[in-house]
C-alpha cells in the first residue's frame, strides 16, 4: 500500500483509549482522523544541495537511471519522445508536423503533404508523442474513407504497436452508450469510415452524447471542405469534441477559393470565422516569408518586413512584441550571428498566422531519393478477328450509350462496361458475353469499378437488355467465335515477362487490371506456363485477412513472383518492395493509373527504378488515349501531383465524346487531343498556384532545422538509454531475469529471459488499456525471446520485439518508479570522454525550469562550473553535449571526492543560482511577451470577426430601410438583436482572454555532482 504524506492540523481525539489525529493530505478536503499507531514522523530526504555540500554521491548507474526517469516522469517541452521509436526509417520532414502541433496550445493542424511522403506515419508520430506527454490517451478516433480502414489499422499496429479497432456503425453506437454509462472511464482507440459517421442520425447522436476525444484524425479531409455537406457538419461536431485535431489531405487547396478557409474554420473556428477576415489575416504572410528568405541581408529583410504595416493588419503588428523584437534585431545588426538568425527565424514563424496550423511538404523538398519511373510500351497488333471483335463491342456500346444517355446525363458504368472489358481482355469478354446473353442483363460488381470515370458515376448493379439488344449481342457472339483461343495480348505479356526474367531474375511484379474476369483469366493462363505456383491473386471479393496473408507471402518470400491485383484489391496498400508494374489495361482516368503507380512509388521504395509496362493496342481508341493523353501529361515518367485538381470533369467529357456515334474516328482523336491540351494547361496552372501559395503558407525550413538540432543535441530518449534502463532495472529488482546478446552474435539484438517475478510485475504495472497478451506469451518462453532497441533492426526484422519507451514493459518500469521514488538518486561523480577544449573537473547542477502560461512547458537546464577557474557554462554547446552523453558516464575514483571544499561549494552554488535567476528572468520576460502577443492576437481576431459580422448585419438593415422598412419591422429587429448579441459575445470573449495574461517561471534543482571530462 502506498504511504501518504500529510500534516497534523489539529488536536487529537480519544476514542476507546486510543488517540486519533486529524491529518491533512488534501487541503481542499476535510482532514480525516488516523490512530496514533498508524502514524510515523516524516523525515524529508536531503536536498540535492545538501547532498552535494556533504559529498554524498550515489552509484553512477543509479544516477544515470534516475536522470533517464526524470526525463520520462514529466515530459520535457524541448524534447521529442518519438525519435527512433517506431518501425520507420527516420526522415526529418516527418517530425515537422508534431513540432508544429506541440508548439501551439490549440493543437490543431492541417497536414497536406504530397502523396507518398508518409502522412499516416506522421499521424502515428503525433499520437505516440501525445501519449508520451499526456500519459495514456483515453479516446482516439481516426476517420477515413472506408477503403483505407485496414491500412490505418495495419500501419498503426505494425509501425507504432498501437492497437486500434475498426468500428462499424453498431460498434460506434455501443461506444456512445457505454460513454453515457461510464463517462471518462470508457476507453477507445477506433478507426471508422467517413461514410459510416456522416449521416444525420449519427451526427445528432454524437451531439447528444458529446464524448470527449483526446485526438481526432481525419484522413482525406478535403471531403469536408464544402460547408453545405454532412461531411462538413461532422467535421464541425468532431472539432468541438476533441482536444487535438489533425486533418490529412494531399489535395492542393487554393487560397483564392474557400476550400482552405473552410477546413481551417473547422479546425480553429474562433480564429478563422470569416472568409473575408481570413484573406486579411494572411495578407502580411507574403512579406514575412520574403523577409525570412533574406535574413542573410538584414537591411533588405527589414525593408521587406516593414511592408506588413501597409496591410489591413497594421495595428495588430505594431502592438505585437514579436514584430517589435524582429524589427529591433534587424535594425541593429548588419551581420547576424547564428543565435540571432535562429531567433529571427523563430520570431517570423510566430508572425505568420498559418505557420502552426498548416504544413505541406512536397517530394522535391525532401532528401529522400524517390525512384525513377521508366515507362515501357508493349505494342500489340491484334489479329483481324480480334480487331473486328474489339470494334464491334465498341460500336455496340456507343450506340447504346447515345440512345440511353445523350450528351448531358450521367454515365452508368454498366453501359460502358463491355467496351472497357474488351479493351482489358478479349478472351475474358468472350466469356462474359455468354453470361450477358444468358441472363439478358449486363451486371457489374463492386470489384469491377476500377475504371470509374469519376466519383459521381452511377455504378448500376445491372442493365436489363431489350430484345433488340439481345439480337445485336448474338451477332457479336458469332464475331467472337472467329477469334477462337487466340490472345495476342497475353502472348506479348508472357514474352515481356520472360525478357524481364533475364534482365532482373529477382523482380517482384504487380499486374493491375480493373476487371475480376481479366485477373481470373490471367491466373488460369499463367498456371499453364513456367510461372505456375509463382502467381497470386487479390481483388475486392477476397477477405481482407486473406489478402493480408497473400501480400505478406509476396513481400517476405520468393514463392510469389507475380501478384495480380484489382484496384479495389490494392486500395490502401503499399508495395514499396516491388519494382515492376504491368498495367494490363489502362483506365481512361489517369488518376487511377497514378494510384496504381503510387502503390510502389512512395516513401520506403527499395529500388532506384520502377518499370511501368503499358499495352499499346495498335489502331484502337484506347491506343489513342495512351499516345495523346497519357504521354502528354507524363504520368508514367513522373509524379504529377494531385490529379483530382487537374482533371476536373475532363474525363467524363472524354467518355461522352468517345461514345458519340455522330463523330468519326478522326474527330474522336481530335477531341482526345483537345482534352489532353486542357489537362496539360491545368497542370501548368496548378504548378503556378503552388508557387504562388508558398508566398502565404510559410517557410518550414526553421522546423526542419529544429528537428536537426534536437537530433544533434540528443533531446530525446536514445535507444542506449532505453537499453540501459531495462538492464539496470532487471539487475536491481529482478536479477533472475536476464538481457544478453544471443549466442550467435547479432548486432543490436538481445535475448530477454523473464522469471516469474518479472512476469508478475509487468502484469501488475502495465496499463489496463494496453493489450499485453502477446507480450505475456513471449515472456513465458523458457529460453527467452529476441528483442531489439534499434529502429533500423526493427524495420529489417518485424519478428523482433521492438522495445522503446512506449513499450508496455518500459511503461511498467516508469510506473514502478513513480511509486518508489526512494530508488531515485540525484547526485553522482563520474567521467565522460569529450572534446579537448572542455577537459577538466566540473561541478554540475541540473535544474528543471517550469514555465506556466496558456500552456505549461518544462525544460532541463544544466549548469557546469569549471573547478579550476570557476568559469560557468550555461545554455551553450558544452551543456547540450553534457546532457546527451550522461548515459556513457564511467565511475570516478574516490580521490576525486576532495576536488572542492564546502566553502568553495557554497560560493560556486550561489554563483550558479545567480546565473539561473538571470535565465529565469529572461525566460519569464519572453514568456510574458509571447503570452501577451497570443492573447492580443486572439482579442484582435475576436474584434475583427465581430466587426465583420456587425457590418454585414448593418448592411442588411440599410438595404431593408431603403426598401421602406421601419425600425419596427420584424426582420430589422431580428438583425438589430443579432448586432447586440455579437457585441455582448465579443466583450465576454475578450474578458475571458484578459484573464489568461498571467505567467510564471519557477525552477527546482533535481540533480548535481562532479564530472571529469577527459
Amino acid at each position: 500500500m502506498r504511504r501518504k504524506i500529510g500534516i497534523i492540523d489539529g488536536n487529537p481525539k480519544e476514542t476507546k483509549g486510543k488517540l486519533f489525529y486529524p491529518v491533512s493530505v488534501d487541503p481542499s478536503q476535510p482532514s480525516p482522523y488516523y490512530p496514533e499507531d498508524s502514524l510515523e514522523k516524516f523525515i524529508p530526504p536531503k536536498s540535492v544541495e545538501q547532498q552535494l555540500k556533504e559529498k554524498e554521491f550515489s552509484d553512477v548507474e543509479c544516477f544515470i537511471q534516475s536522470l533517464i526517469y526524470k526525463k520520462l516522469e514529466k515530459p520535457l517541452s524541448d524534447n521529442l519522445y518519438t525519435f527512433y521509436a517506431s518501425r520507420t526509417e527516420f526522415q526529418v520532414h516527418q517530425f515537422k508536423p508534431v513540432l508544429k502541433l506541440l508548439n501551439t496550445f490549440k493543437q490543431r493542424l492541417l497536414l497536406a503533404d504530397e502523396v507518398g511522403l508518409g502522412k499516416t506515419i506522421e499521424a502515428g508520430i503525433i499520437i505516440t508523442e501525445l501519449s508520451a506527454r499526456l500519459g495514456e490517451l483515453s479516446r482516439v478516433l481516426i476517420v477515413c474513407p472506408s477503403m483505407l480502414l485496414s491500412k490505418w489499422e495495419r500501419e498503426m499496429q505494425k509501425r507504432f504497436s498501437l492497437n486500434f479497432d475498426i468500428l462499424t456503425r453498431n460498434d460506434f453506437i455501443k461506444f456512445l452508450q457505454r460513454y453515457i454509462e461510464y463517462g471518462e472511464a470508457e476507453k477507445m482507440k477506433g478507426i471508422i469510415s467517413l461514410q459510416t459517421l456522416r449521416s444525420n442520425k449519427m451526427i445528432e447522436r454524437l451531439r447528444e452524447v458529446s464524448p470527449h476525444f483526446d485526438i481526432v484524425i481525419v484522413d482525406e479531409a478535403h471531403y469536408m471542405r464544402n460547408p453545405e455537406t454532412l461531411s462538413s457538419e461532422l467535421g464541425e461536431v468532431l472539432s468541438e469534441l476533441s482536444d487535438a485535431m489533425l486533418f490529412l489531405s494531399a489535395t492542393p487547396l487554393q487560397l483564392g477559393t474557400p476550400d482552405l478557409f473552410n477546413l481551417l474554420s473547422l479546425l480553429i473556428p474562433e480564429e478563422f470565422s470569416d472568409f473575408l477576415l481570413f484573406h486579411r489575416l494572411i495578407e502580411p504572410n507574403e512579406y514575412i516569408n520574403n523577409a525570412l528568405r533574406r535574413l542573410y541581408d538584414p537591411k533588405a529583410a527589414l525593408e521587406l518586413l516593414k511592408k506588413v504595416e501597409e496591410t489591413s493588419q497594421r495595428e495588430k503588428f505594431i502592438k505585437n512584441s514579436f514584430y517589435r523584437e524582429a524589427i529591433d534585431l534587424l535594425s541593429r545588426n548588419n551581420n547576424l550571428t547564428r543565435d540571432q538568425a535562429i531567433r529571427l527565424q523563430k520570431l517570423l514563424i510566430e508572425l505568420n498566422c498559418l505557420s502552426y496550423v498548416f504544413t505541406r511538404t512536397k517530394k522535391r523538398d525532401v532528401e529522400i531519393q524517390f525512384p525513377i519511373r521508366e515507362a515501357r510500351v508493349i505494342r500489340v497488333q491484334f489479329t483481324p478477328e480480334e480487331m473486328e471483335f474489339y470494334n464491334a463491342i465498341t460500336d455496340f456500346v456507343s450506340e447504346r450509350f447515345t440512345a440511353k444517355y445523350g450528351s448531358s446525363q450521367g454515365i452508368s458504368f454498366a453501359v460502358i462496361m463491355p467496351q472497357r472489358q474488351v479493351a482489358s481482355c478479349i478472351q475474358a469478354m468472350k466469356e462474359r458475353l455468354d453470361n450477358i446473353i444468358k441472363k439478358r442483363a449486363i451486371k457489374t460488381s463492386s470489384g469491377d469499378n476500377g475504371d470509374v470515370i469519376d466519383l459521381s458515376m452511377n455504378i448500376d448493379s445491372s442493365w436489363k437488355l431489350e430484345s433488340g439488344e439481345i439480337a445485336s449481342l448474338s451477332k457479336l457472339k458469332k464475331i467472337a467465335q472467329k477469334v477462337g483461343d487466340t490472345d495476342t495480348k497475353f502472348n506479348m505479356f508472357v514474352e515481356a515477362l520472360r525478357k524481364l526474367d533475364k534482365e532482373d531474375p529477382n523482380a517482384k511484379i504487380m499486374v493491375f487490371a480493373f476487371f475480376k474476369k481479366t485477373l481470373e483469366y490471367l491466373m488460369k493462363r499463367l498456371t499453364s506456363t513456367e510461372y505456375r505456383g509463382k502467381v497470386a491473386l487479390i481483388h475486392g471479393d477476397i477477405h481482407p485477412k486473406d489478402r493480408g496473408k497473400i501480400i505478406k507471402k509476396f513481400r517476405q518470400t520468393n514463392e510469389i513472383k507475380i501478384l495480380l491485383s484489382s484496384e479495389v484489391g490494392g486500395e490502401g496498400l503499399d508495395f514499396e518492395f516491388c519494382n515492376v508494374i504491368f498495367n494490363y489495361d489502362l483506365p481512361w482516368n489517369p488518376m487511377r493509373v497514378e494510384q496504381r503507380i503510387g502503390r510502389l512509388d512512395r516513401y520506403g521504395q527499395q529500388h532506384e527504378k520502377i518499370l511501368i509496362y503499358n499495352f499499346s493496342m495498335v489502331g484502337t481508341i484506347d491506343d489513342e488515349i495512351l499516345n495523346r493523353l497519357y504521354r502528354r501529361i507524363n504520368v508514367f515518367e513522373r509524379y504529377i501531383g494531385d490529379l483530382d485538381a487537374i482533371l476536373g470533369d475532363q474525363i467524363t467529357e472524354l467518355t461522352k465524346e468517345i461514345f458519340n456515334t455522330k463523330l468519326t474516328y478522326e474527330q474522336k482523336v481530335q477531341k482526345i487531343e483537345k482534352i489532353a491540351e486542357n489537362i496539360e494547361r491545368r497542370q501548368k496552372e496548378l504548378e503556378e498556384f503552388e508557387k504562388e501559395c508558398q508566398k502565404f503558407i510559410g517557410q518550414d525550413e526553421y522546423f526542419n532545422q529544429e528537428v536537426t538540432r534536437i537530433l544533434e543535441t540528443k533531446r530525446f530518449i536514445t535507444s542506449d538509454e532505453v537499453l540501459f534502463l531495462l538492464k539496470f532495472f532487471l539487475k536491481t529488482n529482478f536479477p533472475k531475469s536476464t538481457l544478453h546478446p544471443p549466442k550467435r552474435g547479432r548486432d543490436n539484438v538481445f535475448v530477454l529471459k523473464c522469471d516469474e517475478g518479472f512476469r508478475r510485475f509487468v502484469r501488475q504495472y502495465a496499463s489496463s488499456t494496453e493489450n499485453i497478451k502477446e507480450i505475456e506469451r513471449k515472456m513465458s518462453f523458457d529460453g527467452g525471446f529476441l528483442v531489439t532497441f534499434s529502429d533500423q533492426e526493427a524495420c529489417r526484422d518485424d519478428s523482433l520485439e521492438f522495445i522503446t519507451i512506449h513499450h508496455p514493459i518500459m511503461k511498467a518500469i516508469k510506473r514502478f518508479y513513480d511509486e518508489n521514488k526512494q530508488q531515485i538518486h540525484a547526485t553522482a561523480q563520474f567521467s565522460l570522454r569529450g572534446d579537448n577544449k572542455y577537459h577538466g573537473n566540473y561541478l554540475f547542477f541540473i535544474y528543471l525550469l517550469e514555465k506556466t502560461a496558456l500552456k505549461k512547458d518544462l525544460i532541463l537546464i544544466p549548469i557546469l562550473v569549471n573547478l579550476a577557474n570557476e568559469k560557468v557554462h550555461i545554455v551553450d554547446e558544452l551543456c547540450d553535449w553534457f546532457l546527451g552523453e550522461i548515459v556513457q558516464a564511467q565511475p570516478l575514483n574516490d580521490e576525486y571526492l576532495a576536488t572542492y571544499e564546502t566553502k568553495d561549494f557554497e560560493r560556486i552554488f550561489k554563483e550558479a543560482g545567480e546565473y539561473l535567476e538571470m535565465i529565469r528572468e529572461e525566460e519569464e520576460q519572453k514568456l510574458k511577451r509571447r503570452n501577451d502577443t497570443l492573447v492580443n492576437n486572439q482579442i484582435e481576431s475576436v474584434r475583427q470577426s465581430a466587426t465583420i459580422k456587425i457590418k454585414k448585419a448593418e448592411e442588411i438593415i440599410r438595404k431593408l430601410k431603403e426598401q421602406g422598412k421601419s425600425d419596427k419591422d420584424p426582420i430589422i429587429r431580428l438583425h438589430n438583436g443579432r448586432i447586440r448579441n455579437f457585441k455582448i459575445s465579443m466583450e465576454e470573449k475578450i474578458k475571458e482572454l484578459e484573464l489568461k495574461r498571467a505567467v510564471s517561471v519557477g525552477f527546482n534543482l533535481i540533480a548535481g555532482g562532479v564530472v571529469k571530462i577527459m
